[in-house]
Protein backbone atom coordinates (compact mmCIF):
# COMPACT_ATOMS: atom_id res chain seq x y z
CA UNK A 1 0.00 0.00 0.00
CA UNK A 2 1.06 3.58 -0.60
CA UNK A 3 1.75 6.32 1.93
CA UNK A 4 2.83 9.92 1.47
CA UNK A 5 5.25 11.69 3.78
CA UNK A 6 3.76 14.92 5.11
CA UNK A 7 5.06 17.14 7.93
CA UNK A 8 6.43 14.41 10.21
CA UNK A 9 3.81 11.75 9.56
CA UNK A 10 2.65 9.50 6.73
CA UNK A 11 -0.78 9.70 5.09
CA UNK A 12 -2.41 6.59 3.64
CA UNK A 13 -5.17 8.13 1.54
CA UNK A 14 -6.76 4.97 0.14
CA UNK A 15 -9.87 4.25 2.22
CA UNK A 16 -9.64 0.45 1.86
CA UNK A 17 -5.96 0.38 2.85
CA UNK A 18 -6.61 2.78 5.72
CA UNK A 19 -9.49 0.69 7.03
CA UNK A 20 -7.32 -2.41 6.86
CA UNK A 21 -4.45 -0.79 8.76
CA UNK A 22 -6.66 0.71 11.44
CA UNK A 23 -9.28 -2.01 11.74
CA UNK A 24 -7.11 -5.12 11.50
CA UNK A 25 -3.78 -3.92 12.85
CA UNK A 26 -4.58 -0.92 15.04
CA UNK A 27 -2.18 1.25 13.05
CA UNK A 28 -2.69 4.96 12.56
CA UNK A 29 -5.42 7.46 13.28
CA UNK A 30 -8.49 7.67 11.00
CA UNK A 31 -8.83 10.63 8.66
CA UNK A 32 -12.16 12.22 7.88
CA UNK A 33 -13.17 10.97 4.45
CA UNK A 34 -11.16 7.74 4.77
CA UNK A 35 -7.54 6.71 5.07
CA UNK A 36 -5.28 7.01 8.08
CA UNK A 37 -2.43 9.11 9.42
CA UNK A 38 0.55 7.05 10.58
CA UNK A 39 3.18 8.35 12.95
CA UNK A 40 6.80 7.77 11.97
CA UNK A 41 7.20 4.74 14.27
CA UNK A 42 4.26 2.98 12.64
CA UNK A 43 5.37 3.96 9.14
CA UNK A 44 8.93 2.73 9.73
CA UNK A 45 7.74 -0.61 11.07
CA UNK A 46 5.29 -1.14 8.20
CA UNK A 47 8.00 -0.16 5.71
CA UNK A 48 10.46 -2.58 7.30
CA UNK A 49 7.85 -5.36 7.09
CA UNK A 50 7.23 -4.59 3.41
CA UNK A 51 3.59 -3.63 4.01
CA UNK A 52 3.93 0.08 3.17
CA UNK A 53 5.66 2.04 0.42
CA UNK A 54 6.32 5.59 1.57
CA UNK A 55 6.81 8.33 -0.99
CA UNK A 56 8.27 11.79 -0.55
CA UNK A 57 6.87 13.42 -3.65
CA UNK A 58 7.74 10.98 -6.43
CA UNK A 59 10.68 9.38 -4.58
CA UNK A 60 10.03 6.05 -2.89
CA UNK A 61 11.77 5.93 0.50
CA UNK A 62 13.51 2.79 1.70
CA UNK A 63 13.35 1.64 5.32
CA UNK A 64 16.84 3.11 5.79
CA UNK A 65 15.66 6.45 4.37
CA UNK A 66 12.63 6.44 6.69
CA UNK A 67 14.74 5.52 9.71
CA UNK A 68 17.30 8.24 8.97
CA UNK A 69 14.61 10.88 8.43
CA UNK A 70 12.77 9.87 11.61
CA UNK A 71 16.02 9.96 13.59
CA UNK A 72 16.60 13.52 12.43
CA UNK A 73 13.12 14.59 13.56
CA UNK A 74 12.78 12.64 16.84
CA UNK A 75 15.47 12.61 19.54
CA UNK A 76 16.34 9.07 20.58
CA UNK A 77 14.33 7.56 17.73
CA UNK A 78 16.66 4.57 17.38
CA UNK A 79 16.00 3.37 20.94
CA UNK A 80 12.28 4.24 20.78
CA UNK A 81 11.97 2.25 17.54
CA UNK A 82 13.69 -0.83 18.97
CA UNK A 83 11.34 -0.82 21.98
CA UNK A 84 8.27 -0.14 19.81
CA UNK A 85 9.21 -2.95 17.41
CA UNK A 86 9.70 -5.41 20.26
CA UNK A 87 6.37 -4.52 21.87
CA UNK A 88 4.42 -4.71 18.58
CA UNK A 89 6.08 -7.76 17.03
CA UNK A 90 7.72 -9.62 19.88
CA UNK A 91 4.96 -9.27 22.43
CA UNK A 92 1.99 -8.68 20.16
CA UNK A 93 0.79 -5.62 22.05
CA UNK A 94 -0.66 -2.40 20.59
CA UNK A 95 1.16 0.82 21.44
CA UNK A 96 -0.61 4.15 21.09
Amino acid sequence: MRGELSDGFVIVRDQTDGNHLYGKGNYGYPRSGGGVDLDLLEACLLTELGKLDVFDGKKKLSFEDMFRLSSELIDGFDIIYIVYRDIRLGRGLVVK
